[in-house]
């Protein structure tokens, strides 16, 4: 869709909205609608290196880069329920030589990069919102990936609906993409690299019941050129009594793909269990996945949502078994508030590995140190990871490969609303 009939679509939806949310007009009239919203400001700097060990078939690898950028984000008041916003995103070089790329926290080729990654409008109409062209998308297989210097963004047409009590009802028309690096949009099946370009349709419910025990999705995605994926996950919390409760989830996946389509027709699922124990902002946790031996899960535009899917492996391929441990600490009940550790490991293995791919276990282990700023330096925060992987599996792998990853990443979000005010 042009840029041009994507504002005939606006126009439309102010036409059908406006008469509707009149009565939503923001206090003082036009020149509320451009000073009642947000503005911000996010700075970041991100320094990566991750080293691959040799094989037999491989030499050593290390990718590395220090970048610095962040993003600006500028949302409008609502003028009879319409609104607008834009986001841009820039990613500078601070170091980054060439032949170490791969971080994702550059352009090819070590450059450094800006993208106007959101330019939408948004109407509401009592309990329904629409909201057109570049957006972020919060689902479990389409999400925005804020991992790297610059999330994932896509140009949809999206409407929600929030009439029943506790359910979001959610339908996404999605025709392209900008991921980590991207500087400009394009069809999911170019950035996957198909021959199709056909878009994705996505729909789902999401309820969460009062004070937000159960919360119950389900999730489908339709890609009439490639694959339909169904997802849907469970998760109750039950009070134990003296600050502790426990969470247990489950999830499920089925994804078929279609004849013509870049993977040919397959038919596969996935399963997981996934338990954790709170007490005091604490946890502590184990889950299980197990995917079926037909064919791996397929996500070439987003994160993957399974349980045992941590730091740097997916554990998503064809009979693949995995499982976790996790466990987070939050220091404040030493009395250190604002310092969180998180740590996950994860083991697994491919039942009856094919011919060429390796018969080791896979282990990674993933270690997160967050420290959130008080008092003057509220806004600022520190952000450390590390992830020792041994025997990566791959389906063109024969012995695994082992590798490291260590990232610094500073963050500042800095409110600019008050200047709206002004």
């Amino acid at each position: 869709m042009t840029i041009r009939s994507c504002g005939s679509c606006l126009a439309l939806v102010a036409l059908l909205v406006g008469p509707v949310a009149s009565a939503q007009e923001t206090a003082g009239g036009f020149a509320g609608f451009l000073t009642g919203g947000r503005m911000d400001i996010k700075l970041r700097t991100y320094y990566m290196d991750r080293t691959y060990e040799p094989t037999f078939a491989a030499p050593r690898e290390e990718q590395q880069a220090l970048a610095v950028g962040g993003w600006f984000d500028w949302e409008t008041g609502r003028w009879h329920g319409i609104g607008f916003g834009v986001s841009l995103y820039t990613s500078q070089k601070l170091y980054g030589p060439e032949d170490k790329g791969g971080t994702n926290l550059l352009a090819p080729g070590q450059q450094g990069f800006s993208v106007l990654g959101q330019a939408w409008m948004e109407a509401k109409a009592g309990k329904t919102t629409v909201r057109l062209f570049r957006q972020k998308i919060d689902t479990p297989f389409l999400n925005f990936r804020d991992t790297k210097m610059a999330p994932f963004t896509f140009e949809a047409y999206t409407v929600e609906n929030r009439d029943v009590p506790g359910l979001l009802a959610m339908v996404s028309y999605v025709t392209k993409i900008k991921t980590w690096t991207s500087t400009q949009f394009v069809t999911l099946g170019e950035n996957a690299g198909f021959e199709t370009a056909s878009p994705l349709t996505l729909a789902g419910l999401d309820w969460k019941s009062p004070g937000k025990a159960v919360r119950l999705q389900a999730w489908n995605y339709y890609d009439a050129g490639q694959w339909n994926t169904f997802y849907a996950q469970a998760d109750g919390t039950l009070p134990l009594g003296k600050g502790f409760s426990t969470t247990l989830s489950g999830q499920w996946i089925d994804q078929r793909g279609r004849e013509g389509g870049a993977y040919g027709p397959f038919s596969t699922w996935m399963g997981g269990a996934m338990a954790t124990f709170d007490w005091r902002g604490c946890e502590a946790g184990f889950a299980f996945t197990d995917t079926s031996d037909g064919y791996m899960i397929v996500n070439p535009w987003a994160g993957y949502p399974g349980f045992t899917s941590i730091m740097e492996e997916d554990n998503n391929l064809a009979a693949e078994r995995a499982w976790l441990l996790t466990a987070t600490v939050d220091l404040g009940i030493v009395g250190v508030p604002g310092l969180r550790v998180h740590w996950d490991r994860t083991r697994s293995h491919i039942v009856n590995p094919p011919l060429g791919m390796s018969h080791k276990d896979q282990y990674e282990n993933d270690v997160t140190v967050d420290y959130y700023f008080r008092g003057p330096l509220e806004g600022l925060a520190i952000r450390a990871r590390a992830a020792w992987v041994e025997s990566a599996l791959s389906q063109y792998s024969l012995s695994g490969r082992d590798y490291t990853d260590y990232r610094m990443i500073l963050n500042y979000a800095l409110p600019l609303t008050p200047l709206l005010r002004r």
